[in-house]
């Protein structure tokens, strides 16, 4: 197996290196280079004999298919990870626009289309592209980096300075306006007027301009004191994190399969999440399903969930269960498959 990248130097490259996996770089200077980048992924297939593809998102899934133009016994497979359009998340995006249309034009040429969610199945059948290619493959959380055990949540408290007996509620995502932060911050302000025990973590990196907006709003709501930007996280540290967390909220207004609520739920914590993508699937007993853009949803949820006083072993039980749908084992076994067909 060989990992192929557009860019060199990627977050996951060390880890990749680490279970010597080689990686290659098609050495993209831009958004507009495509003509060498393609040429050297042509090249790299002709070299390395390569007998299949799985590529992930619109820009990689395209050059895939020039792979398959090239050699026609070539297998592509494609992954697509959202349950929007591309042209619907960036709507003035002229080239997202181009990309989006040869997309759904070119979508005849791999083996199968691998979604992670039935609204994201939904989503491609609605755009025209054909079900007999779709097939669903639910993502997997790695197991043995997430996992409960309350322990690991006590220590993060004592490391930062966070009482045993505060309630502790959190959000990880990337800043990005699509999740919806805005609906998380109003939301357990009003949660908070009650609750005078309770914090709040935001985990995440995205935009300057976004983070701004949302530290206003943290102030204009008089809660600086209680709501704790963390910034991006690592997995030995969120592992902690979340198992600190009494509850975890997703406020999303579109995912496909969140890998975040996967995590959390696979760590026992109770979740809120909006009723996008495979979010209603993945919930369990302890769990809320609310609607975008409800805040008062939100309040009702963290009061609920704190009024259940979830023990561990509920919560070990829930984590349990996510398990044994959700792990990573199983997704590889099923992709794996897929492609020996």
């Amino acid at each position: 197996m060989t990992v192929v990248t557009f860019y060199p130097g990627g977050t996951l490259e060390d880890e990749f290196l680490r279970a010597s996996v080689p990686i290659l770089s098609l050495r993209k200077k831009g958004r507009w280079d495509i003509v060498f980048p393609v040429l050297r992924f042509l090249r790299m297939l002709r070299r390395k004999k390569t007998e299949r593809v799985y590529s992930l998102l619109t820009g990689p899934n395209l050059i895939a298919v020039f792979g398959k133009f090239s050699r026609p016994r070539l297998k592509v497979f494609w992954g697509i990870r959202s349950s929007a359009h591309d042209s619907e998340i960036r709507p003035n995006d002229f080239l997202v626009k181009i990309l989006a249309f040869a997309s759904v034009y070119l979508s005849r040429f791999p083996e199968r289309i691998i979604v992670n969610s039935q609204t994201a199945m939904s989503a491609l059948v609605a755009q025209g592209i054909a079900p007999r290619k779709i097939v669903k493959i639910n993502n997997g959380v790695d197991e043995k980096s997430f996992f409960f055990k309350p322990e690991l949540g006590r220590q993060y408290k004592r490391e930062n300075n966070i009482s045993d007996h505060v309630f502790l509620v959190g959000m990880v995502a990337r800043l990005d306006p699509i999740k919806n932060y805005e609906m998380f911050i109003e939301g357990v302000a009003e949660f908070a007027t009650t609750e005078r025990d309770s914090n709040f973590l935001i985990v995440g990196s995205g935009a300057d301009d976004y983070l701004q907006l949302l530290q206003g709003a943290v102030t204009h709501f008089g809660l600086s004191d209680r709501v704790r930007f963390c910034g991006d996280v690592e997995a030995r540290t969120l592992v902690g994190l979340l198992n600190a967390l009494d509850a975890f909220v997703l406020t999303s207004r579109s995912e496909s399969f969140s890998n975040a609520l996967a995590e959390a739920l696979m760590c026992g914590v109770p979740a809120i999440a909006t009723n996008v993508g495979e979010a209603q699937a993945m919930l369990g007993e302890n769990d809320r399903l609310i609607s975008t853009d409800q805040p008062e949803e939100l309040v009702d949820g963290l009061r609920n969930i704190r009024a259940s006083n979830i023990d561990p072993a509920s919560r070990a039980i829930s984590a349990k269960r996510f398990v044994r749908s959700y792990a990573a084992d199983r997704m590889i076994d099923e992709t794996i498959c897929l492609f020996s067909d």
